[in-house]
């Protein structure tokens, strides 16, 4: 399973997380979130984020390559010390474990694919944020982490 992901913020203040996911070369899911004060890096890690958890959530899912380009974020994700990211990186931690935990044949790679390479299915997902309209789902950056389906569409 692949998934795609890619955040941004506006010059309006919104920020918009994207992922697609991609299974046996079929586009599967596309969950988007948008919330008002974030950091553009705060958008790349909403876009992993929802993205993978879609991804283990899938019962068959045994590996899973993430595709972003921002390989900061995925970094995040995968630190151990202290940093002002973890209201978003504990929770997938935490998610990512129980998968990976489940058996031993699961497994994750991040894969860096920066925007100027023009990948296609990279490319619609960055157009995607680009053009996303500015009415925001959720009020805040953090609302996102309490929301039910954590905006989820």
């Amino acid at each position: 399973m692949a998934v795609i992901a890619n955040g941004g913020v506006k010059k309006s203040n919104i920020a918009i997380a994207i992922a697609h996911i991609w299974k046996d070369n079929t586009l599967i899911n596309q969950p988007c979130i948008q919330a008002m004060n974030a950091m553009p890096i705060e958008a790349e890690l909403m876009a992993i984020r929802i993205g993978l958890i879609s991804a283990m959530e899938s019962n068959d899912t045994y590996s899973i390559i993430v595709i972003t380009n921002s390989i900061i974020a995925a970094k995040k994700i995968l630190e151990s010390q202290v940093n002002p990211f973890q209201n978003i990186v504990i929770p997938l931690a935490t998610k990512i474990k129980s998968f990976l935990g489940k058996d031993n044949c699961n497994n994750i790679h991040f894969w860096y694919c920066p925007s100027k390479t023009e990948w296609p299915r990279h490319k619609i997902v960055n157009s995607q944020v680009k053009v996303a309209n500015n009415i925001p789902i959720l009020l805040s950056r953090n609302s996102f982490l309490f929301s039910k389906k954590e905006g989820m569409q």
